[in-house]
Parts: structure tokens; C-alpha cells; sequence
């Protein structure tokens, strides 16, 4: 009964005065919500600076210090007196109402917490069950948290309760106008429900990672987007569209897309009304969108807000309409696939040393048990699979936990994982939690285990000496006047053999010194131990095709068996370089592309 009092009382004062608890939510094309006008009483807030408290009618307790809000495990119920209450953010008054009940701190209270909170995390699974109105869930939960930048632990978010009566998760990170980069949990839920503005009004967003997000279950998506101006890069692979989609990408100015093999994009729902805009054609682009397939696209250090160290797609070149075309359900794909805006030749650029990771750790709750290692101290690292090895959801391995197999690779295709923590199964087993780096892989972007097995993973930099190299990247490397590899002194051809001096160690890399005093990167995807070199020509057995890719499509001439054609090799390459699911196949490049290697049809000149 004093509840019910205090939500009548501080929504007569907010001028909302309800005779209900049911509220009606009325989805509109526009984002910009009625909100509630507040009025900032700074003397109040700077007084009333809760640092801890107990959700209302909940067992869920939170601390607030440095600016992290924390979380613990429980139930908590949406506290809020009226529907305009619930669109300003229910977390925030689940805060407000755990610490008072006087309408009068009403306001310094929102501003408070508004002002303060610069990242949340959850210590615990925290499960969402409905309150005061019936079609409240996760609706709004995390919205409005203007300074937030960094959620963590969201893992542990219980969301099983939603459904479209309690209108799904829409809103649910709305306006958090600080947020630039965001991979969302998986927010598993069997019930059929809608996915709307959850990201609206989220204007820094640039990077935006949804392929651990269930969509299965997700009756209706529309609007996801809307108001965010700098989104760029999205990833949705392993998605599926939902029969009612409208308005998908609708305020974003995506850049680099990453679609899975069951999107579909022209449903005639989807084709006047998904929003997606094609490129720009400028200087640098050339208005068309082009797959990154054996190509190279990636970010400095794993990270899109630091732009790109790579841009050198190789896949098919398509207009808007043709990307359409080609996810309209009727061209038979595999796997995921990235698309990028096309560069212009001037502008495609590859840098011959990656970067390992090496970002500022995150705090994380302490260990729960003896054999879990302390993850606020963990600095990443990357690994690569040398043999076949599974990526599992958990880390006591078998069939049922088993995400996805990565098989065996060339050495300068081997699959990449970034390493975010180190722990042991139940039986005492060793292992890595990892992230997948593979864009084409069916777990890209996920997060899993993997085994620590040296005879399986190994670092993708070279620790010792060999006493030669040979240089395996199909682009070359360069040589440089120090280990920082910056002012390129010469470029090496795939093929070149370099005698080394010592290894030495840069940050988290490791570089090659030459003889000649010249420095070199020890990543094993551009160079190997040794040895390596394919015949410098080749003669056709039989009649054989040159082709435009490495994966032998787009033929651009047929050599007849009677000629016995003799090509000069310029170098080798792997089919499928970035499936993980494909070893690849050796093909030789010549002059105007690319032609088997199969001694079954060319055989070895020298």
C-alpha cells in the first residue's frame, strides 16, 4: 500500500498523475520520445551522493564508485510510476527509489546518477522481471545514461522473460550518448519478441557488434539504429531476418557490414524500407561496395575507433541494389561475409606488421573460485591455431559445448585469436578464453575456449633465431631502419630468403634483425623458418584456365592443351585464405592472375 502511495505521489508531482498502473506503448517512426522536462537542482545533487543502496522490492544491491556502477546478482522489478518514467530510464529509478522516497529529490537524484555513472557492470545474473506495468520488462532498462562508455558482465542479464506483450527489449540502450563501441551478450530468450530502437539515439556509436545476439526468437526488429549518425561498422553475423523487419538500418552511415548467409535483405518488406545507403563516391571510394573475401580489412589493434591498419578488399565489386539482389533468399552463400565501401586503387593500403593487441585491462570481480586466475590484471595477447582445434561455449569441452572447428591452415592463413583470459577446466585442463578474429569464420566475434596445447596454438610471432627466413606474405615485406618498423629502407618479394641476426623484442611483437642491420617483423603469417620457394615456371600438362582470383573465378583466359603454355610464377597463394572451415589450396600467381597449382596439370620448370 505505501508503494502504491509513492507512485502516485511522485508521479502528481512530476504532473503524470495515473489512475492506472497499465500504461499503453505506442510505437512510433520518430525516436525523439516525449520525454519528461526536468529541472537540474545542482545543490540538491551535489548533497544527495548515494555511493550504495538495495533495489526497491528486490534483492538486488549496487555500489557507485569512481563512476562504476555495480551490480549484484537477483531479481530486480521495474520501479517506476508511470510510462513517461519508464522511457527516461528504468535503471535509473530502480537507483532513485532505493535510496528515496521523497518527491522533492527527485530531480537531483536523476541528475546525479546521470552525471555519474560512467560504466556499469554486473557481478551476478541479474534477472529482469516485470513491475508496475504489465509490458515492461527490459524495456529502457540501460537507456538514458548519458556518460556511460564501457558496460561489462552482461553476460550474467537474465532477459527469459521477455515477450512481445512485455515488448521485448526495445529501447533497452537507447541514448546512451557516450557509448562509441559495443558488443552485445546473446540476451538468449525462447519467447517470440521484438527488437526496437535499442540502440536509438546512441549518436557517438561507431562500432556496433550484435553476432552473439539472439535473433532467433525476435518476432519484429525495426528501428535499431535510428539516430545513430556515426555508426560505421556493424557486424550481424549468424543472423537470421525476422519476418517483420522494417526500417533495419535506418540513421546509420555503415561503412563496413558484415551480413551472415541468412539475412535476407530483398523481401520487398526489406527493399524500399531498410534504409541502407550505398556508398559515397569521392577520392578515396568509388560508390560501390566491395566483399573483403582473401582480402585484408582490419583496425588497428582489433579497434574500429582507431581506424584502419589494413584496407584491401579483393571479393566482388556490387552497387547497393546488387548487394541486395544477392541476399534475396535466392543465391545459395556460405558463412559470413564482410562488405566495405570499394577503394579507389590510390587508396587500398596494407601495412606489413599487425599489431598485437595490447589494451588497458578491465577491472573484472574477483575469482569465485581458487582456480580461476585474476582477470584484472590479464593483458591480452593473440594465438594461432597450428592443427584443427574447436572453439567451445564453455570450458569443459565436448559435442554439446562445441561452437564451431577451425581446420589446419597454411602457415600464412593460420586462424587468429585474441586471448582475454586463462583458466582450467573441471577435470584441471588448461585453457584460453578467447575472442575469434576470423571474419569468416562462423564465430566471428565471438567469445569461447580453446585448448592451451602447445602442439595446437602457438604464438603468431617467431621467439627465436632461425638462421634464415623466406618471405611467405603474397604482398612482400618491408625493411625498416629500426624495430618500430617505421620508414620503410626496402621491399621484399614473396619468395625473398633473409639471413638473421637475432631476434629482439618490440612492445608485445617480436622483430627480425638482419645482417645488413635492418629490422624486419617475426610474424609468422609474412614470413617462415627456412627455406620456401616455388619453381620458377610452370608448363601446362593439360588445357588449363588463368583466372582473375585466387579462388579461380572471373576467367580471363584458356590455354589449349595442345600448347603446352609455360607461365612464369611470380608467387603462391591459398584459396579460401580466410575460411575456417576450408583448408585452401595452393594456386600459383602469374602474370594476369592466378592458375592451378595441381601437378596434375602444370608441372615444375627450372
Amino acid at each position: 500500500m505505501k508503494r502504491q502511495i509513492w507512485l502516485f505521489v511522485i508521479s502528481c508531482v512530476l504532473g503524470i498523475c495515473v489512475t492506472s498502473p497499465v500504461a499503453t506503448f505506442h510505437h512510433t517512426n520518430h525516436w525523439q520520445l516525449p520525454m519528461i522536462q526536468l529541472t537540474a537542482r545542482n545543490a540538491q545533487a551535489d548533497s544527495l551522493a548515494p555511493t550504495h543502496g538495495t533495489m526497491a522490492d528486490s534483492d538486488v544491491t549496487w555500489t557507485l564508485k569512481n563512476g562504476v556502477l555495480s551490480l549484484s546478482g537477483g531479481t530486480v522489478t521495474p520501479y517506476a510510476a508511470s510510462y513517461s518514467q519508464v522511457e527516461n530510464g528504468l535503471l535509473l529509478y530502480d537507483l532513485i527509489s532505493s535510496v528515496s522516497t521523497d518527491s522533492s529529490t527527485y530531480d537531483a537524484l536523476y541528475t546525479y546518477f546521470q552525471d555519474t555513472i560512467t560504466k556499469v557492470q554486473l557481478t551476478g545474473k541479474l534477472t529482469l522481471s516485470n513491475g508496475t506495468f504489465s509490458n515492461v520488462l527490459a524495456n529502457y532498462f540501460f537507456a538514458h545514461l548519458p556518460n556511460v562508455t564501457t558496460f561489462s558482465g552482461l553476460d550474467n542479464l537474465d532477459v527469459s522473460g521477455a515477450t512481445t506483450a512485455t515488448d521485448g527489449l526495445n529501447y533497452m540502450f537507447a541514448y546512451d550518448t557516450s557509448l562509441k563501441t559495443f558488443t552485445a551478450p546473446s540476451l538468449t530468450d525462447a519467447n517470440s519478441h521484438p527488437l526496437a530502437y535499442m540502440f536509438a539515439g546512441d549518436t557517438a556509436l561507431v562500432n556496433l557488434d550484435l553476432s552473439q545476439l539472439d535473433n532467433a526468437h525476435a518476432g519484429e526488429v525495426n528501428n535499431m539504429f535510428t539516430g545513430d549518425d556515426n555508426l560505421s561498422v556493424l557486424n550481424l553475423s549468424n543472423w537470421s531476418t525476422p519476418s517483420t523487419t522494417r526500417y533495419l538500418f535506418a540513421g546509420a552511415n555503415l561503412q563496413n557490414i558484415t551480413l551472415s548467409k541468412d539475412m535476407r535483405l530483398d523481401n520487398r518488406s526489406l527493399l524500399t524500407n531498410s534504409m541502407l545507403t550505398g556508398p559515397t563516391a569521392d577520392t578515396n571510394f568509388t560508390g560501390n561496395w566491395q566483399s573483403v573475401d582473401d582480402g585484408t580489412v582490419d583496425f588497428i589493434n582489433n579497434d574500429p575507433l582507431q581506424g584502419y591498419k589494413d584496407y584491401d578488399p579483393q571479393g566482388d565489386v556490387l552497387s547497393n541494389l546488387d548487394l541486395y539482389t544477392r541476399y534475396d533468399g535466392n543465391t545459395a552463400l556460405t558463412g559470413n561475409e564482410t562488405y566495405v565501401w570499394e577503394p579507389t586503387e590510390s587508396y587500398r593500403f596494407t601495412t606489413p606488421d599487425p599489431v598485437i593487441p595490447n589494451p588497458t585491462p578491465t577491472p573484472t570481480p574477483a575469482p569465485t573460485t581458487p582456480s580461476e586466475p585474476d582477470q584484472a590484471t590479464f593483458s591480452p595477447f593473440n594465438v594461432v591455431a597450428t592443427k584443427k582445434i574447436g572453439l567451445y561455449s564453455t570450458k569443459n569441452f565436448s559435442t554439446a559445448s562445441r561452437l564451431t572447428w577451425y581446420v589446419k591452415k597454411p602457415q600464412m592463413k593460420q586462424p587468429t585469436f585474441t586471448v582475454i583470459g586463462e583458466t582450467k577446466s573441471t577435470a584441471g585442463n588448461a585453457r584460453y578464453h578467447v575472442r575469434d578474429l576470423n571474419s569468416a569464420s562462423p564465430a566471428y566475434g565471438q567469445t569461447g575456449y580453446i585448448t592451451t596445447n602447445s602442439a595446437y596454438v602457438a604464438s603468431p610471432y617467431y621467439q627465436s633465431a632461425p638462421q634464415r627466413v623466406t618471405v611467405i606474405n603474397p604482398k612482400g615485406l618491408n625493411s625498416y631502419p629500426t624495430a618500430a618498423l617505421s620508414h620503410t629502407i626496402t621491399h621484399y618479394r614473396q619468395g625473398t630468403q633473409l639471413t638473421v641476426k637475432k631476434v629482439v623484442t618490440h612492445n608485445a611483437t617480436t622483430r627480425f634483425l638482419l645482417n645488413d642491420g635492418t629490422y624486419i617483423s617475426a610474424n609468422k603469417h609474412l614470413v617462415t623458418a627456412g627455406r620456401q620457394s616455388v619453381p620458377p615456371k610452370v608448363r601446362a600438362k593439360t588445357a588449363v584456365n588463368r583466372y582473375a582470383t585466387v579462388n579461380l573465378t572471373h576467367k580471363q583466359q584458356h590455354y589449349a592443351a595442345k600448347n603446352h603454355h609455360v607461365f612464369k610464377v611470380l608467387g603462391w597463394d591459398y584459396s579460401r585464405g580466410t575460411s575456417t572451415t576450408t583448408p585452401g589450396t595452393l594456386r600459383y600467381r602469374v602474370s594476369g592472375g592466378y592458375i592451378t597449382a595441381n601437378p596434375k596439370f602444370v608441372t615444375a620448370r627450372y
